[in-house]
């Protein structure tokens, strides 16, 4: 899958003014989740919730202000399954580069009409053809994935790339090595901890943390789930042990981050439903701020009132 790709674009005002808030360690406040608020504004899960950047483009744009006047600080490109395999299953594997672009554009917008100077971070997620021994062909299809979407927001002009919700070392170590070949700012890496004995991150999460740093990451962090040693959970708590660990690890030198889903899941019917309240959010949010962690935001089911 070879395709020729421009030179990186320089870095980005908001790159900087991220560098500089890395470099100070101050604490930051990114956004929740895009796909709960894009499902209650009637985006169904059975569609791709990226390619309402082309068929929906003001739900997004509305969902990022929600979340700018809320006080994230960092927002999200609408892009989290943007990459062609992960595409292809809607049949929109050909439309990968509008659809990061048209995420980019929509963001870019949306902080233009705030006018709070929010930092835009280009949302990247896993292929889903990461596990296990991946096989030489598929690594190359896989980095040339992962450059075609990182390529695609670099261009487009994203301050940030985020790279989230991985469980496998193998991947995520792929997307950073493209990161670092296709874009020129800060490249945030952010693991999810599962209890599956299959996923290859039965490492602790310090020497993971370690690993994503040493790979090229600026900031290391976790989001989503959290069930090493908590089986199950993605929800504050055990995002909050993970994210200990990676502080007591990397946390005097390295930013870490903690995205907590809206506690844990209840499966009704064929949704999950977030039960944990805002309070119970904030008071394990006020926990990791304490704890060393420099970034905080939410993972699935977090909505603005839990950023606020």
């Amino acid at each position: 899958v070879a395709f020729t790709m421009a030179s990186p674009p320089p870095e980005t005002p908001g790159a900087a003014a991220f560098r500089k808030v890395i470099a100070d360690k101050t604490p930051l406040v990114f956004d929740g989740a895009m796909g709960t608020s894009l499902y209650e504004q009637g985006i169904l899960h059975t569609r791709s919730f990226e390619e309402a950047n082309l068929s929906s483009a003001a739900k997004v744009k509305a969902v990022h202000l929600q979340f700018i006047e809320s006080g994230a600080q960092v927002i999200e490109t609408n892009t989290f399954s943007a990459n062609k395999f992960a595409l292809e299953r809607f049949n929109l594997g050909g439309q990968v580069t509008e659809i990061n672009t048209a995420g980019v554009r929509i963001a870019r917008e949306a902080v233009a009409e705030s006018g709070k100077g929010t930092v835009v971070a280009g949302a990247v997620g896993p292929t889903g053809e990461g596990a296990g021994f991946i096989e030489d062909e598929k690594v190359e299809a896989i980095r040339a994935a992962f450059k075609e979407q990182i390529s695609a927001l670099a261009q487009a002009g994203v301050d940030v790339l985020m790279l989230e919700t991985f469980t496998f070392l193998a991947e995520v170590r792929i997307a950073l090595q493209v990161a670092k070949e296709c874009f020129v700012g800060p490249v945030i890496a952010s693991m999810a901890f599962s209890d599956e004995p299959a996923a290859d991150n039965t490492l602790s999460p310090g020497k993971v943390a370690a690993m994503l740093h040493k790979w090229g990451a600026e900031v290391v962090g976790v989001n989503c789930g959290g069930g090493w040693g908590r089986v199950g959970e993605g929800g504050p708590a055990a995002i909050y042990d993970v994210a200990e660990e990676m502080v007591k690890a990397v946390g005097s030198s390295v930013p870490v981050l903690a995205c907590p889903n809206a506690g844990h899941p209840k499966r009704v019917g064929q949704r999950n439903i977030y039960m944990a309240t805002e309070e119970y959010f904030l008071v394990y949010a006020k926990r990791l701020f304490k704890s060393g962690v420099k970034m905080v935001g939410g993972c699935c089911g977090t909505r603005p009132h839990h950023i606020r």
